[in-house]
């Protein structure tokens, strides 16, 4: 690969993420937004019934909290590899996965939403959730000769990224 391709590759590997980042935060945020001034935060409260629990400050913790969000990576890593073994797949693969993103911002939003402040203090990770779910997106959102290892590198980061959000998870939210 020629270092034209290469800088080009990493560009629009950027572009990607700056993209997706904005539409997570910003569903998250928009969500949260409409819940409080739509004035559902009692019934989004109710309905979420959550009862911020003390954590248990454990390795265990960490690889619960982690596989529970690897999941979803890895469905969404999934798709990237079948977008690239199948190019007619493209577009119910990003379908799939605009749906499966959304739907995990927007709850996160209807927390905020519902709780405030108080959810903030129990989403210091949520930063590097994010990041995970960018990084994961990206072999299905970057163009269609993307280098198989840009795909590797951009899925194990996505990997560190969520082992990293377990981490802060369980060891930087409130007892």
């Amino acid at each position: 690969m020629d270092a034209a391709t290469l800088i080009g590759s990493r560009l629009s590997a950027l572009r990607v993420i700056a993209w997706t980042q904005a539409a997570l935060w910003g569903s998250t945020l928009g969500v949260a937004v409409v819940v409080r001034a739509a004035g559902f935060t009692h019934s989004a409260a109710a309905e979420l019934a959550f009862r911020f629990p003390a954590t248990t400050r454990s390795l265990s913790q960490v690889l619960s909290i982690a596989g529970a969000n690897l999941r979803v990576v890895c469905v969404l890593l999934a798709l990237g590899e079948l977008r690239s073994l199948v190019p007619a797949t493209v577009l119910p693969a990003r379908g799939g996965a605009l749906l499966l993103t959304l739907a995990n911002s927007s709850l996160v939003g209807v927390a905020i939403g519902a709780y405030g402040v108080k959810a903030l203090e129990w989403l210091v990770h949520l930063p590097l959730e994010w990041m995970a779910l960018s990084l994961a997106l990206l072999p299905l959102f970057s163009g269609p000769r993307q280098p198989g290892r840009q795909r590797t590198v951009a899925a194990l980061a996505a990997l560190c990224a969520v082992g990293a959000g377990g981490l802060v998870e369980v060891f930087l939210t409130p007892l």
